[in-house]
């Protein structure tokens, strides 16, 4: 499981770049990356008649390049929805000036055409991007009142961190009390391996799933003890590792990067505002400021709206790209804004773009 944007071949004779889509955070980045002009080729279906005027539609698989007109993503159906002309296709299939919309979901690959030139600034936009972009780490808890299975999800897969049995007493033949203390042993030896995954990856997302009750039970003590780090509960049938792949195959991850993705967001613009309603100093809006901010080497976070770098043009566009470039050799922290929610909504209507700086200074 890779959350990483990939550039798999770059042709710059023919300003041509093909990209393979492996994360939801691609959407957001390509939304901003494909311009109005572009020539964006994808496998596609498209309906065709057979038989004749009286015969029947039915969808055919094949490769179509089209002229982009307009860019959208479609964030619950986790797909970018590129529309414009056809340029390119099977000629016995398709009419050439037609239009035609691409979808381009998870694990798809095209290819993108600027015939105005890939500069080298777009280059290393997405260059930044497939070096800086990684999925955080996730412990994942499958658990029962019997067992329970603690593995640790990264950007190159699962792996399966331990196991503990619960050797609760016979229900019949013991005391609630009894019971009760066994259960809170079995938490506690879980909780010991969760805690030393969370440290030793930097982590501070936790999936706890299972069947009954007790995940939530184990959720309640897990959070008592770990103040200010994300746990998000769900089902799965049982708690062995195949609950652990369960929660995989379920899609849970994803769920839960889009909800601490906006969770971090909303963070991060509160401490922008809270800053400004303090009159410290140590905020900066716009791209002049923020640039500067950047290349004297006070900005601590670079906060940029996801719509922005489509808003761009010209000097300005390529002077934004230089900001990011800089940020990312400074080790800045750079901060994509969604605006797709209120509190990234209210960001760009601010100028979507700003920076949270390491000290006071005059810019």
């Amino acid at each position: 499981m890779v959350f990483v944007l990939k550039i798999k071949d770059i042709d710059r004779k023919k300003n041509k770049i093909t990209i393979h889509v492996d994360s939801v955070d691609d959407f957001y980045y390509l939304l901003n990356f494909i311009r109005v002009g572009d020539i964006v080729t994808a496998k596609t279906t498209r309906k065709i008649q057979v038989g004749g005027e009286n015969g029947d539609s039915v969808r055919v698989p094949m490769v179509i390049g089209i002229v982009v007109e307009k860019v959208g993503f479609q964030e619950f159906a986790d797909r970018l929805r590129i529309k414009g002309k056809i340029v390119k296709g099977p000629p016995d299939l398709i009419s050439i000036g037609s239009y035609h919309t691409l979808n381009i979901r998870l694990g798809d690959t095209f290819e993108l055409e600027r015939e105005t030139g890939l500069t080298e600034f777009d280059i290393n936009y997405l260059k930044n991007i497939e070096g800086m972009k990684r999925s955080p780490a996730m412990v994942l808890v499958a658990i029962s009142d019997e067992e329970a299975s603690i593995g640790v999800l990264t950007s190159v897969g699962l792996r399966l961190i331990g196991s503990v049995n619960n050797n609760m007493p016979s229900k019949q033949r013991s005391s609630s009390k009894e019971i009760t203390a066994s259960l809170h042993m079995f938490f506690k030896k879980v909780l010991e391996i969760v805690e030393e995954t969370l440290v030793k990856h930097s982590s501070d997302i936790i999936i706890v799933a299972g069947p009954g009750f007790v995940k939530e039970h184990f959720a309640k003590y897990l959070a008592d003890k770990n103040r200010g780090k994300k746990i998000y509960v769900f089902d799965v049938s049982n708690a062995t590792i195949n609950g652990l792949y369960e929660i995989i195959k379920r899609g849970i991850p994803e769920k839960v990067l889009k909800e601490h993705r906006v969770v971090e967001e909303t963070k991060i613009i509160d401490e922008l505002l809270s800053h400004l309603g303090k009159n410290d100093g140590l905020v900066v809006i716009g791209l002049e400021d923020a640039y500067k901010a950047v290349d004297y080497g006070v900005a601590e976070k670079v906060l940029v709206s996801s719509s922005k770098l489509r808003e761009l043009d010209g000097e300005k566009r390529n002077k934004f790209l230089e900001m990011l470039r800089k940020a990312e050799n400074y080790n800045m922290k750079i901060i994509f804004i969604s605006d797709l929610h209120p509190p990234g909504e209210q960001f760009k209507r601010m100028g979507g773009i700003a920076a949270i700086l390491r000290y006071r200074v005059e810019l």
